[in-house]
């Protein structure tokens, strides 16, 4: 065999002469023909859809698929290659639907079927010759003359047929699957289509950790001892609108988990959870601590199997065994609590994992008598209307779940509720009284509050209303001193915070207790008018030989003082403010008394503390006790010097000041450069450490004479340095302010003490 030999490498024409040559030989047809009577091989490509134009992708994937069919070519097979073309499926019907501007629900009315049928045959061969173009320049070798086309009966009947042989063999069951689905395409997807470009998309959604009530029996007794309050399992989900079909709880089988004894964020009231140990700061920051217990007990998630829970909303009854621990290998600690809520009707893991353990997934039975999800194809709950009455009869709780029926599970997919709102809020009018949910309130570092409402709108004429606001280390004060020079601070607060009114007054109960991280500063200097009442009485731990009536007794005369001052306010206005403040050790109280000499109390200890306010006179009035276990007083006196501050030994060793008649007015900078001389290093600080006035026209008057020794001292120690000639414009410099006349001098430093905001 002989090959030709080329000079130069041209891939280009290279491409074409062997394409040149396959169709002069038709190559490809007789590497059928010359087969006939060989064992067949038949290839059916997987059809491309040609209502849209090929891609790279498309060559890189039929390149794979001919090295088979050469491959068996070259086996001595009769290798039939079969194209096709795919006219079905989601691209077709959304790309027609486009084109015509209608929606499925449109197909019978403003279009008819037949229309509709015509248009999408037109369609899905729109780009063929562009397709068997590429086949061609590629050297793909299949057969375009007799494809198959799956809209075309004999291809639909086929599938039947092959089916139905399935069946007759008992190849077929029925059986539930968790299928991604449209409701605006009104199908399912497969997952190629889920991979198609623009699929998915960054949205915001809600995550939410519930509290799952464990039912103490035999199996979770190990669980219950030194408990408080209910016992609860902390699961986090992304889904929050699957939390109605949830069924099971699934444990890592290597995690490990712990029980925690804290206090419930909204109530208020004691509890005990279990969460993942990995995940405890995540839930219980820093910041709450002595505000939770970790027990010390812990155990792997198979100790935690089969452990049973309390159905966390209890709309439907499931048919089957649910509502107990499992294991599922695909836990993690990455995230949430490490217990993973199992809805098994919505996700293909959470499907897979109840399969294996029994667990029953909660479905409808609607009129067909079909098993239906709780959410139908369109996002919102099922209509009882619509369900098997037997089914309601014996599973559903209707007075609970009829609220909710009809309604879209996410707010996203409302659309009278704008893309970008955070919440709904739903109002219970029950005869007379308006009772608003429960809200969560969350402050810039995610702190959470809950409040709830009510209001009797009886009469009309004198509304009633009430309203608790339940803090949970929430953040109540955060302001700078430039923004409030009255007090500033950041203050983190628990507790519980009772609101009562109508058109003839409000009473505002406020019981809360400071938490770790707080700071209060309080400069005293800036109250221009202190109140009466604003008592403080700053009083160190009890000794032992203190006379314990001596504190019971003032205490008591601050209580007495109190009440008189609120009867007193209580005349003059129509609200009531009564603040009862407890502050634990992890407040610091700083009360500046003079912040220009650093003037400062800084106190952490516990205190019992009382605030009044006069909203006529935004007048607030504070009293109470205020037990110290820790303090210190800061006061500082600063020194008058512009600009240095020398160890003695410097000076000492350097000799002081010069005497000389050439450093007359000038004895600062010759100190200074002496020192550096001598190797002696400074230090330029940036903070302030004190403030000092000048006259106002403190402008210095020193002599050509002072300038020119000036001069000469800069010049002899900056030589002497080696800075010369780079420091030359500072050794003139006296000369040059010398030059400049004394108004403009007096121009710029007001300019440049205005700019830095100091005063002269």
């Amino acid at each position: 065999m002989k090959f030709k030999e080329y000079k130069g490498l041209d891939l280009a024409q290279t491409a074409a002469d062997v394409l040149g040559e396959w169709d002069a030989r038709d190559t490809f047809h007789k590497s059928i023909t010359t087969r006939e009577g060989h064992p067949a091989f038949v290839f059916y490509e997987g059809p491309p859809s040609a209502n849209g134009t090929p891609g790279i992708h498309h060559v890189m994937a039929r390149t794979i698929k001919d090295v088979f069919c050469r491959y068996k070519t070259q086996q001595g097979y009769l290798v039939h290659r079969k194209a096709g073309w795919d006219t079905h499926g989601l691209p077709v019907e959304l790309g027609v639907e486009k084109k015509l501007g209608i929606t499925k629900e449109d197909i019978g009315k403003k279009i008819t079927i037949e229309e509709y049928n015509r248009t999408c045959r037109e369609a899905v061969m729109e780009f063929t010759g562009m397709w068997e173009d590429l086949t061609r320049k590629m050297g793909y070798w299949v057969n375009m003359d007799d494809p198959y086309i799956t809209y075309d009966n004999k291809y639909i009947e086929t599938l039947w047929w092959l089916l139905k042989q399935l069946f007759d063999k008992g190849l077929l069951y029925k059986g539930y699957t968790i299928q991604p689905y449209s409701p605006a395409a009104g199908t399912g997807l497969s997952t190629h289509e889920l991979n198609q470009p623009g699929c998915y998309r960054d949205v915001k959604d809600t995550t939410c950790t519930a509290q799952f009530e464990v039912i103490r029996d035999q199996k979770s007794e190990k669980l219950f001892a030194g408990v408080e309050g209910p016992l609860y399992f902390l699961a986090w989900t992304t889904t929050p609108w699957t939390l109605p079909s949830n069924t099971a709880l699934a444990v890592g089988p290597a995690i490990e988990y712990v029980k925690i004894k804290c206090r419930n964020p909204y109530t208020d009231r004691p509890q005990t959870v279990i969460l993942a140990k990995e995940l405890v700061p995540a839930y219980f920051t820093k910041k709450m601590e002595g505000t939770y217990e970790i027990t010390g007990e812990s155990w792997r998630g198979p100790e935690l199997e089969g452990i049973r829970y309390e159905q966390l909303i209890p709309w439907v009854k499931p048919m089957g065994d649910a509502f107990r621990v499992i294991v599922g290998d695909y836990v993690t600690t990455s995230d949430g609590t490490g217990i993973v809520h199992i809805a098994p009707t919505f996700g293909a893991d959470d499907d897979r994992v109840g399969r294996a353990a029994g667990i029953a997934p909660l479905f409808m039975v609607d009129k067909a008598g079909k098993n239906q999800p709780m959410v139908d194809r369109q996002g919102k709950f099922f209509l009882l209307e619509d369900l098997d009455p037997e089914f309601v009869k014996n599973n559903v709780d209707a007075e609970k779940y009829r609220e909710y029926a009809g309604r879209y599970v996410k707010n996203a997919y409302d659309p009278n509720i704008a893309p970008d709102a955070e919440t709904t809020l739903d109002i219970d009018i029950d005869g007379g009284t308006v009772r608003l949910p429960l809200t969560t309130l969350t402050d810039g570092e995610g702190n959470k509050a809950t409040l709830e409402a009510q209001a009797d709108i009886s009469n009309t004429s004198n509304i009633a209303y009430s309203a608790r606001l339940i803090p949970s280390n929430i953040m109540a004060i955060d302001t700078k001193a430039r923004v409030n020079d009255q007090f500033y601070g950041k203050v983190y607060i628990s507790g519980a915070v009772n609101v009562k009114g109508n058109r003839n007054g409000i009473n505002v109960d406020v019981a809360v207790t400071t938490q770790p991280g707080s700071a209060f500063y309080l400069p005293l200097s800036n109250k221009s008018n202190m109140s009466e009442a604003d008592w403080i009485v700053f009083e160190s731990r009890q000794p032992e030989n203190a006379a314990p009536e001596n504190v019971l007794e003032l205490k008591k005369q601050l209580y007495e003082r109190s009440m008189t001052e609120r009867t007193k306010r209580k005349e003059k206005v129509n609200l009531n403010l009564n603040v009862s403040l407890n502050v634990n050790p992890g407040l610091l109280l700083s009360i500046i008394i003079d912040p220009a000499t650093n003037m400062t109390v800084n106190a952490r200890g516990t205190a019992a503390l009382n605030v009044l306010l006069n909203p006529g006179t935004g007048e607030l009035s504070i009293f109470g006790t205020y037990e110290i276990a820790e303090g210190d007083f800061l006061f500082s006196m600063p020194f008058i010097h512009p600009a240095l501050i020398f160890r003695r030994e410097a000076l000492e060793a350097a000799g002081g000041y010069s005497t000389l008649p050439r450093c007359d007015r000038c004895e600062d900078y010759d100190l200074l450069l002496r020192l550096y001389e001598m190797g002696y290093s400074g230090a330029n600080m940036q903070e302030f450490l004190f403030r000092y006035s000048l006259p106002h026209n403190g402008i210095s008057t020193r002599t050509l004479r002072d300038r020119t020794n000036e001069v000469r001292t800069r010049w002899a120690r900056f030589s002497a340095l080696g800075l010369l000639p780079k420091a030359l414009p500072y050794a003139l410099k006296p000369w040059a302010v010398w030059l400049v006349p004394r108004n403009t001098l007096r121009r710029l430093k007001e300019k440049r003490a205005a700019k830095s905001g100091d005063k002269l």
